[in-house]
């Protein structure tokens, strides 16, 4: 099937737009803030509606809880980089007599 210009504006003309529901509905669900900003800027261009939006949740859940586990290793590593220049401090001393 072929879309016209005829049939892609009666198919924009039916849509509503819900700008602001979509992004509060996105940030209510503890998807990461700017993960939820990244996804509303999508839905505008494609003029989503809330509907449609609760209709890839299940992806959009996916991806957030990647983003989620990506933020948890960076933040585990940086104490553990922490912890050990804290050691180093503490217990440098000894390596150095052994």
């Amino acid at each position: 099937m072929i879309v016209t210009q005829k049939l892609q504006e009666n198919f924009d003309n039916n849509r509503k737009e819900y700008p602001s529901d979509r992004l509060d509905y996105l940030i209510s669900l503890w998807i990461n803030p700017q993960f939820a900003e990244q996804c509303e800027f999508m839905f505008n261009d494609i003029r989503a509606n809330i509907r449609e939006v609760v209709a890839v949740m299940p992806k959009i859940n996916e991806e957030n809880d990647k983003i989620l586990i990506l933020e948890w290793k960076a933040t585990w590593k940086v104490i553990d980089i922490t912890k050990k220049a804290a050691n180093d401090r503490i217990y440098g001393w000894i390596k150095k007599r052994a």
